[in-house]
């Protein structure tokens, strides 16, 4: 192999690589909306086991750890979680009789949610997806509500040669929007999460309600 061959190589590659990266890019992007729109179909059409095949590891992760809080989390633990977090424990303890959380595993606790519309079932049909960035294995995408832009973005993460959506991307942003509304109702954390969990359910909190179900 000759020099002057060699550097051919080191000056085209560069110009090969980036002439079809952005058909790959677009592929990619394809398979990413893709994902996303299968998900919000299968949720809508209450096909909830599609759904939870679409979604990635750490969402799955997520519900195992919410499943350890409902059950075991003391008021201190549960105290200490985020306000999303802590609104979405005491509202399955409020909402779930007790020997049938017992009963539950992680994704059947995912399925009450999706049931509940406490991943917001209903407003799943206004979501679209904005500007794709790929890196990797790894995506972002705006989300759009009512092709509107929102500040919250979903991740995605390739596995296997699928692309899988983070569906707890967007707790954060969540978190921050129930903050700003507690603040604006003068409302301290917990008073607000109490009284979302009354207006929901449409029954006074239990007294137990912050009391772990397994001791």
């Amino acid at each position: 192999m000759t020099l002057k061959y060699i550097i051919s190589l080191v000056i085209l590659l560069p110009a090969l690589s980036h002439g079809q990266q952005p058909l790959n890019l677009e592929a990619e992007k394809e398979a990413v909306t893709k994902c996303f729109n299968d998900y919000k179909e299968a949720v809508i059409e209450g096909q909830y086991q599609k759904a939870i095949e679409l979604v990635d590891s750490n969402s799955l992760a997520y519900y195992q750890k919410l499943h350890q809080w409902v059950l075991q989390g003391s008021k201190t633990k549960v105290d200490s979680l985020n306000i999303f977090d802590k609104l979405t424990v005491l509202l399955i303890r409020q909402t779930v009789a007790t020997e049938e959380l017992k009963n539950h595993d992680p994704q059947k606790l995912l399925i009450h949610s999706f049931e509940s519309g406490m991943l917001g079932t209903e407003t799943l049909k206004e979501n679209s997806l904005g500007e794709i960035l790929i890196d990797g294995n790894n995506a972002q995408a705006r989300l759009l509500v009512n092709e509107l832009k929102t500040p919250a973005y979903y991740q995605f993460y390739k596995t296997q040669g699928e692309w899988r959506l983070d569906i707890t991307s967007i707790f954060p942003q969540s978190a921050q929007a129930f903050q700003q509304m507690a603040k604006r109702n003068k409302m301290d954390e917990n008073s607000y999460v109490l009284a979302l969990v009354e207006a929901i359910s449409g029954e006074k909190p239990k007294a137990n309600l912050w009391e772990p179900i397994i001791r």
